[in-house]
């Protein structure tokens, strides 16, 4: 359901983009401008948790991915969709909970700001909010725990050849969940943070 909500979105944008675009521009843009550029990026994700929390202490995480859809509206102003994913296998049932896997997911959108370019390097310090779904799997049998995810951090790109760029993240993200747990142990169960270190490829129209 994440993945068709996030391509409905992906056309939305497209379409308020192709609105945006005024009969007989020229295509070609300024190095110091970035209006109307739109970039597709897919990235590795590797999510650290930073609170003592029943992630850092029962589950082991893998690296996992984002993809997304990048226009910059206005000039060093961009918006964003996207859908980012990781995986964590259960290493501790006392702290977790009887299953053995859990899948966390986020249909988000983002807004930034392009900070500092110099000819083919810009810095881009962002936010973004989405919607949370941690799946929990046993065996064939799921359950999932919902709520809402937002971070802030800065990304790295370098254009190295003519629309395809290198890009390096860090977002400082907090995920807020709503498992029914006594009072004490909310803190632990519902609130986890995270540094998500990212690092990926974007191609640039």
């Amino acid at each position: 359901m994440n993945i068709k909500l996030f391509f409905t979105i992906i056309c939305l944008f497209q379409g308020i983009f192709m609105l945006g675009q005024k009969p007989g521009r020229s295509t070609e843009k300024k190095l110091d401008s970035t209006v109307n550029v739109v970039a597709i990026s897919a990235k590795a994700i590797y999510a650290l948790p930073l609170n003592s929390s029943y992630v850092k202490d029962g589950l082991e995480l893998k690296v996992g991915g984002e993809l997304s859809y990048n226009i910059y509206m206005f000039d060093h102003y961009l918006i964003c969709a996207g859908y980012n994913w990781f995986k964590g296998e259960v290493i501790d049932k006392q702290v977790t909970g009887n299953y053995d896997r859990t899948n966390v997911s986020v249909l988000f959108f983002r807004t930034g700001y392009r900070l500092f370019p110099v000819e083919d390097l810009e810095l881009l310090f962002s936010f973004g909010i989405g919607t949370l779904r941690y799946m929990n799997r046993i065996d064939d049998l799921d359950a999932y725990d919902s709520g809402f995810s937002y971070w802030v951090g800065p990304q790295l790109t370098y254009t190295f050849v003519k629309g395809i760029a290198v890009t390096a993240s860090v977002d400082f993200r907090r995920d807020k969940l709503n498992i029914q747990v006594p009072r004490n142990f909310d803190a632990r169960y519902n609130k986890i943070y995270y540094a998500n270190l990212g690092m990926g490829i974007s191609f640039v129209f």
